[in-house]
């Protein structure tokens, strides 16, 4: 079925009315897919409103709107329109002004293609001392004013032809408004243009051409053949037709075509072509606002031809119907009447059903088997070929195949018998259903008197009555033949569905009749493919009690269709029942038709009134089952925004391979929709949504899924559509621009539109007071959420101020219209200044960045509001300026982000403007980044005794020169592995490019410990990179011990780093160690250890995995030798960190200074701590 919908137009409806006069204005209402009846009314709250009809209309229809006369100012309202395809809100804008503008409205028309419309005038009315500006919307749209640019008198609008070309077909709203600009009531007049483009009117012509077969000396040539024309919904107001050869004729050869309306014109063969055998070719002109050409063909021959109609013909299928019945076609001969020619009948499509051939003037019987057809228009050939000559002429075949709703009677047919005397016949049932499942209304009627409808004779599918007979004004002795019909309608439109007929028949005798039970026919088999075999039973009576029949039933003209054996023969009961059976043995899924013709006499011998008897049997065969998944859908939408998404439903059979057809149903508000009409299991079925027209609330609808081969068919999908209340709104608003006067650069402001509670689809349009072009919008249709670029072009405004405005629609949305004032303050331009002007930074690589510098912003005038923003010429984000926006006078701060720039000079701009400035005041900025210097060694010494010596492993050395580590002196840490780390701010020492341990690191001293892995060799080279960059390589040599006690003073002298193991104090003056106590003494230099020494390792802080040294640890105190307790790893730190524990003789010597050597003897050479580190004794 069609969807319909109801177009309105305009809307919204804007008038405009001069101070205490009334305005008019119409509202047409239009509508495709059929007739929508209409009652509009004004929504309470606008008494000023009114609307003519207030009654239902049918469309199409024009409603006259009027309003009271009302005092200056805007008034707002709103229509109400009911129809049958739902309910439809006009919002009512009344500008009310001092000024008069006649007429209110202004419609044009234009052809795509054709001219431009005449121009039309509005006449403005001007009080005294009023002066007005005068501005437009549409781009189509132009317009000239005569009385002067402030004192029109006359408008003059006209329609841009340059730009009507580029229109596509439909409706363009536009708008002439003339705005006071003195005087305390400012309220605008407008006058609503509205542009209609239309495409050129088509017509369609059928045949496309034309063929006469002439057979010369014929007495029955066909001469006369009908052209139908077919015009589009434009209709067409004029057309001409002419024959461009002597010997056509044409009538009418004028006329006009309805819209979709059709004109049938004759087309004459009124002489010969040549009074030879030949083929001769001619033409007929048809001219609407375009020329067509109609070929005509003539065929002379002294042999008979064929005459056949000229019309092709047209069948209808709606899918789950029955199948159209046969046309039947009379070929005759173009010779005398007596002439019979033999022809040869074929068909070019597997749905058109032909007899093989035949002779004139005998019919030929053409039907089409629609079967597993989906819905659409089909095209065949029904080919006649003379047997004797072989010429051929064709026939055109159309099929219509759809799945609209139509009427689904049963049963089809009625009998009825009755006996003068005997019981009355009994009443039946028809059941009123529809080929899709859809609903429509319906209605039953008869004109046979004796036929009596009695239940629902009205109502909606699927539903019934009761068909019973009045046997006394029946005729006896006859079988009296009538008719019962169907009429069904749209159950949203009431447009016509179709009709049905049930034929009713009615045998009234004064002797015995057959009866068959049960009445309703046919009898109906129904069964899978591969059943093996289906019975069922008639019975087969006599009316009367006493008068027996005798039967005669030969074998049905069947395969499949089977009687028992014997057959029954007799009325009597016990011995009356014919069995039937249905073996479907390897027939394929389909419907199969056969017939049982039972012959019945009476007591006499003599054919009963109702005999023969034919009883149709019927065979169903289905293949499977179908399934669809989900099995209902919901979808919600926010009235005015876009559709929601399509969701699929999944289509499978068992077995597979079933091949179905798609319907929808939404009782016609055209909301539903499926991809496509038919498929093949498994497939799938996008549906989709549209409530663009509704109003908000619940909708219902199905999608009904139909296979002539599947046993559960057909499948009703719910649908469930809700839709919601939008709600526009837009920020920020009002718009106000300050700009410099003689500024030519456009200024954009952002506008945010927002729908809730989900998205609105909307339009935007812009509209000034006064002339000019210098507001515009983009872009001018959304979705929301959106942004909006309002922009100003200053260019040629004087100082001055000026206003307009940008309208936001969304159709149905609360808050829609949406206007956004817009104001554009044009002042005189000042001058800024910055001071200095010029700013430059000097950066090297991996060092602090340079200080941030300020500037001074001034202006010439008064504080004028600025905005900041920086340049580096595409070199990255290394420029910084804050604050971002300001007023006059200011402080900028300037500042560098260095991080991932190379060495190099970069330049960039920081730019000042302000909207009160022609120009911006501009800051260079000028960059310099340099290459970390070259690390230099000058000398590595050990860490505790500072001494300049050979190195041993594991001994922790400082290593002193220029540009060794960062400016800024970075502290030890461990890495991710719990070892010391190698790399720290920037820098990174290799022993022979092993990477070592860091300490400490600065610019002038980079303390670490030199890997064990140079344990063995002779020499090592020492290097040290600083963020990329290398020193050259320094050679030490390696001895096996270089042991240093650390200090107190870190200079290699004086108090040792000692702690008196009795309580852990620091060793000093004031906590001297007590003869035969004990100290630990911490140094490095030990060497090589066992276990052996992990470079950057650190030990347990539990003392577990102490490492001592392979060297002979020997100590004296103040000259005397000292017991060494213990020699190792300090726990808790670095490999290479040693602590040596010693007892105090008893016969040291006491004192604050007390010398202590620690001695470390391998392979036979010794090694002692540095001089001059001592220890106080008690």
């Amino acid at each position: 079925m069609s969807a319909q919908t109801l177009q309105i137009s305009p809307n919204p409806l804007v008038m405009t009315a001069q101070a205490n006069v009334g305005a008019s204005a119409n509202l047409s209402l239009t509508s495709s897919g059929g007739v929508v009846q209409v009652i509009a009314s004004v929504n309470p709250g606008a008494a000023w409103l009114h609307v003519s009809p207030a009654t239902q209309v049918p469309t199409p229809a024009t409603l006259a709107i009027s309003t009271d006369p009302l005092a200056a100012g805007t008034y707002s309202g709103s229509l109400n329109i009911a129809s049958t395809v739902g309910t439809f809100t006009v919002p009512v804008t009344l500008n009310v002004s001092v000024i008069g503008v006649s007429p209110g409205q202004l419609n044009f028309s234009y052809v795509l293609g054709g001219s431009t419309p005449s121009p039309q005038n509005i006449t403005v009315t001007l009080p005294q001392g009023v002066t007005a500006q005068v501005s437009k919307t549409g781009t189509w749209l132009n317009y000239s004013i005569t009385g002067g640019n402030s004192t029109p008198g006359i408008i003059t609008v006209t329609i841009d032809p340059a730009v009507a070309q580029t229109l596509t077909a439909g409706v363009y709203p536009g708008s002439i408004t003339v705005t006071p600009t003195v005087g305390s009531n400012l309220t605008p007049a407008t006058v609503q243009v509205t542009l209609t483009v239309t495409t050129t009117p088509q017509v369609t012509i059928s045949p496309s051409s034309l063929t006469f077969n002439f057979q010369l000396g014929g007495t029955n040539n066909q001469v006369s053949q009908t052209l139908q024309l077919t015009a589009d919904a434009q209709g067409i107001a004029n057309f001409a037709i002419s024959p461009t050869v002597s010997w056509l004729g044409v009538n009418p050869s004028v006329g006009s075509i309805p819209p979709n309306g059709t004109a049938s014109i004759t087309v004459t063969l009124i002489g010969q072509p040549s009074p030879n055998a030949g083929t001769y070719s001619g033409s007929l002109a048809l001219s609407t606002t375009t020329t067509q050409s109609i070929p005509v063909t003539v065929n002379e021959s002294p042999n008979p031809y064929l005459n056949l109609p000229s019309a092709p013909l047209s069948f209808t299928f709606a899918i789950g119907g029955a199948s159209p019945a046969a046309q039947t076609v009379t070929p005759t001969s173009t010779g005398a009447p007596a002439t019979q020619v033999a022809y040869n009948v074929t068909a070019n499509q597997p749905w058109l059903v032909v007899p093989q051939s035949a002779t004139t003037p005998n019919p030929v019987s053409i039907s089409v088997n629609p079967a597993n057809l989906a819905p659409g228009n089909y095209s065949g050939i029904v080919t006649f070929t003379n047997t004797s000559t072989g010429t051929s002429q064709s026939l055109p075949v159309t099929l219509k195949v759809t799945n609209n709703p139509a009427p689904n009677i049963y049963p089809s047919t009625l009998t009825y018998v009755y006996q003068v005397g005997q019981i009355q016949p009994a009443s039946q049932n028809v059941t009123v259903g529809t080929t899709t499942g859809a609903p429509l209304n319906y209605t039953a009627t008869t004109s046979t008197p004796w036929i009596v409808l009695t239940g629902h004779t009205s109502g909606t599918t699927t539903d019934g009555f009761t068909v019973s007979v009045n046997t006394a004004a029946a005729t006896v002795g006859i079988a009296n033949a009538g008719l019962i019909t169907i009429t069904t309608t749209d159950v949203s439109t009431g447009a016509p569905a179709g009709t049905a007929t049930v034929a009713v028949t009615l045998y009234v005798s004064s002797s015995a009749l057959l009866q068959v039970n049960p009445p309703q026919q046919p009898i109906a088999f129904t069964a899978p493919v591969g059943t093996q075999a289906i019975t069922q039973t008639v019975t087969l009576s006599s009316t009367s009690s006493t008068d027996q029949l005798t039967f005669s039933i030969p074998p049905p003209n069947s395969s499949w269709l089977f009687l028992p054996s014997p057959v029954p023969t007799t009325s009597l009961p016990g011995s009356n029942v014919l069995t039937l059976t249905a073996v479907p043995g390897n027939l394929s899924a389909g419907v199969y038709f056969a017939n049982v013709v039972i012959n019945a006499t009476g007591p006499g011998g003599a054919a009963v009134l109702d005999s023969p008897y034919t009883l149709p049997v019927v065979l169903v065969l289905t293949s499977g089952s179908l399934a669809v998944s989900p099995a209902s859908l919901t979808f919600s939408q926010t009235a005015g925004g876009p559709a929601p998404a399509a969701q699929t439903v999944n289509v499978t059979s068992s077995p597979a391979g079933l091949s179905y057809v798609i319907s929808t149903n939404d009782s016609g508000l055209g909301w539903l929709s499926a991809s496509s009409p038919a498929g093949v299991a498994p497939g799938a079925i996008n549906v989709s949504v549209d409530a663009s027209r509704l109003s908000p609330g619940n909708y219902s609808g199905r999608v009904i899924v139909t296979s002539a081969n599947a046993g559960n068919s057909p499948l009703t999908i719910p649908v469930t559509l809700q839709v919601t209340s939008g709600t526009i709104s837009a920020s920020p608003t009002p718009l106000v621009f300050t700009i410099a006067a003689g500024s030519t650069t456009s200024v954009t402001q952002n506008v945010t539109v927002s729908g809730s509670p989900g998205a609105l689809n909307f339009g935007v349009a812009s509209s000034i007071v006064g002339s000019g072009s210098w507001l515009s919008v983009t872009p001018t249709s959304g979705t929301t959420p959106a942004t909006l670029q309002v922009s100003i072009n200053p260019t040629g405004l004087a100082a001055n101020t000026y206003t307009g405005s940008v309208t936001i629609t969304s159709a149905g949305a609360t808050g829609s219209p949406l206007t956004i004032p817009v104001t554009v303050n044009i002042v005189p331009p000042q001058t800024l200044t910055v001071t200095p002007a010029a700013l430059t930074f000097n950066y090297v690589l991996s060092q602090t960045a340079p200080a941030s510098q300020t500037v001074q912003v001034q202006s010439s005038g008064g504080a004028v509001p600025i905005s900041v923003a920086t340049n580096t010429n595409n070199t990255g984000t290394w420029l910084q300026a804050t604050p971002a926006t300001g007023t006059t006078p200011a402080t900028l701060t300037v500042a560098i982000n260095p991080q991932g720039l190379a060495a190099g000079n970069y330049t960039g701009t920081v730019s000042v403007a302000s909207p009160n400035s022609l120009a911006a005041a501009v800051i260079q900025v000028t960059l310099s980044v340099t290459q970390t210097p070259k690390p230099v060694i000058t000398g590595i010494r050990n860490a505790a005794s500072g001494f300049l010596s050979a190195l041993s492993p594991g001994e922790m050395v400082s290593i002193y020169g220029t540009n060794v580590g960062p400016t800024t002196g970075v502290n030890g840490v461990l890495a991710s592995n719990g070892r010391v780390a190698t790399t720290l701010g920037g820098t990174r020492v290799l022993f022979d490019n092993v990477e070592a341990p860091i300490i400490f690191t600065r610019a002038d001293q980079t303390s670490v410990v030199v890997p064990y892995e140079v344990a063995g060799r002779p020499t090592t080279s020492v290097r040290v990179e600083f963020n990329g960059t290398s020193s050259d390589a320094v050679i030490y040599n390696i001895t096996a011990t270089a042991p240093g006690i650390f200090t107190l003073n870190q200079q290699g002298t004086g108090p040792g780093a000692i702690r008196n193991a009795a309580d852990f104090s620091v060793n000093g003056p004031n906590a001297p160690a007590p003869k035969g106590g004990y100290v630990s003494i911490y140094m490095t230099g030990e060497g090589a250890t066992t276990p052996p020494g992990v470079t950057g390792a650190v030990s347990p802080a539990d003392g577990s995995g102490n490492k001592k040294p392979l060297a002979t640890v020997t100590a004296t105190i103040g000259g005397i030798p000292a017991f060494v307790q213990y020699a190792g790893s300090a726990p808790g730190t670095v490999n290479g960190f040693t602590q040596v524990n010693l007892r105090i003789p008893d016969v040291a010597p006491s004192g604050v200074a007390v010398p202590v050597v620690i001695t470390f003897t391998t392979g036979g050479v010794s090694t002692s701590t540095q001089p001059g580190v001592t220890l106080a004794v008690q």
